[in-house]
Order: structure tokens, then sequence, then C-alpha cells
């Protein structure tokens, strides 16, 4: 099989886990992690990324343009340059902006973390991966889609306006009840019923997420509209509830 090299930025948790797939399912590709400068932004020996084939920024979304930045002056005309970030709008519009025109990219969205890889065994059946073809022919779309196919992930195609506007509706809503709860140190009973086991559940799986919430709210657009609704839905509740129990 041809030589394939892979170069991850970033040697966080999902960064490393990344490169754990890569090494599991494709063990016959070249990985490369590098990462940044303990006392600066600078990437450590970024000039090996010249000779990879693809290239993924692992990183936080607030460091995500100073990555791609970087890396510009290096890129090859056909390298794959893929994002993993949370939000989807912001990196596309970074990329696109920054990158060459005879660069691929691919915008993409993991539904999985450390926590849940570990869980499944680091097995990918049956995990969702959201990817967006912003700029790459579409033959190389198409392999791509058929790789991943083979590892048994469940793949959903999505524009990143698409992706963003449902994340408000969905992981966006399940990081705030998370961080509220976190906040309001809810802890388990000897009561406890099914529901509220589950807000536990939802406590337990975002308490170090804070900073993702933070990121999800600053780059997407849908996010304060959507914060703005709960505010004032949670607002009318208190009134009502406030009125039912006033005497007359």
């Amino acid at each position: 099989m041809e030589a394939y090299s892979i170069a991850i930025i970033g040697k966080g948790n999902f960064g490393s886990a990344l490169a754990r797939l890569f090494n599991k399912y494709v063990p016959q590709y070249e990985v490369l992690q590098l990462d940044k400068s303990p006392d600066s932004e600078a990437i450590l020996g970024i000039e090996a990324i010249q000779r990879c084939d693809a290239i993924i920024p692992a990183v936080p979304l607030s460091k995500f343009e100073i990555v791609i930045e970087q890396i510009k002056p290096l890129m090859k005309p056909g390298t794959l340059v893929i994002d993993v970030c949370t939000t989807s709008c912001y990196p596309a519009e970074i990329m696109q902006k920054h990158l060459p025109q005879d660069v691929h990219l691919l915008s993409t969205h993991p539904l999985f973390g450390p926590e849940s890889l570990e869980t499944a065994g680091w097995d990918l059946t049956g995990l969702n991966l959201v990817i967006w073809p912003l700029r790459m022919p579409e033959a190389v779309y198409n392999t791509i889609g058929k790789g991943l196919k083979k590892t048994g992930i469940n793949v959903i195609h999505k524009s990143p306006e698409e992706h963003d506007r449902t994340l408000a509706e969905s992981q966006f809503l399940s990081l705030l009840v998370g961080a509220l709860l976190e906040k309001l140190d809810i802890q388990s009973t000897a009561m406890n019923t099914r529901s509220f086991d589950e807000l536990l559940d939802v406590k337990a799986t975002t308490r170090n997420d804070y900073h993702i919430l933070l990121d999800v709210f600053r780059y997407n657009p849908y996010c304060e509209p959507k914060l703005n609704e709960v505010l004032e839905t949670i607002g009318t509740l208190g009134n009502q509830l406030q009125a039912y129990i006033k005497k007359p």
C-alpha cells in the first residue's frame, strides 16, 4: 500500500486519542504528533508537515487560527487539512481564508471523545462523525467516506451551517445543563429517580468540558440566541410558579 503520513497538531487528550485511533485502524500510516513550545505559540518541529499528506489541528478553537497561520506557508498542493473542532462555521471560515486554493479542506466533528472511546473499547462502530467537503474533488471525498465506512463509524453529512444550528439545539444545551448542575453542586441522594440519575450522568460527562462550553458559545453564532431563549423560558416558568403559590 502507498505510504501515507498524517500530522496531528496537539498532544492533548483528543489529539492523543486520534493518534491511537489511526494506529489501530490504519497502522500502515505514519502518524506524527506535534505540539507548541511550552513558552510560546510556535509549533515545535513544524517543518515536518511539509512531507505529510494530511494535517489535523487538534487544538482549542481559540488557538485554531494561530495554528492555521503557522502551517499555511508549509502546505504542498493536494495536502488534506481536517478540522475536528466542536463548531464548524468558524474553522471552515478560517481555513478557507488562509489556506491555498490547491489544499484540500475537510470539515469534521467527531461526536465522541476519549472517555466515550474508552467505554467503547476504542471501537468506532456506531459512533457518530459529522463531515463536509469544504474544498476537494468529489472523488477524494468519496474515497474518504469509503475508508470511514470500513471502521463502522456512522457518517453524517452536514454543512457547517447545518451542523452549528443543530449543535446549538443539542450539545450546547447538554453542556449548559451540565455546567448548571456542576455550579449548583447537585449530589446523589437516597431518593434518586431514574430521571435524576440521568441528570447526574449529564453532570458527570460534562464536568470537565466547561472550556468547551465557553468555546462553543463564543464561536457558534447560533448559541447566543438559544441561550437567550433558555433564559427567557426560565424567567417565564419562574414567574408562573411564583404566581401559582401566591395567596390571593
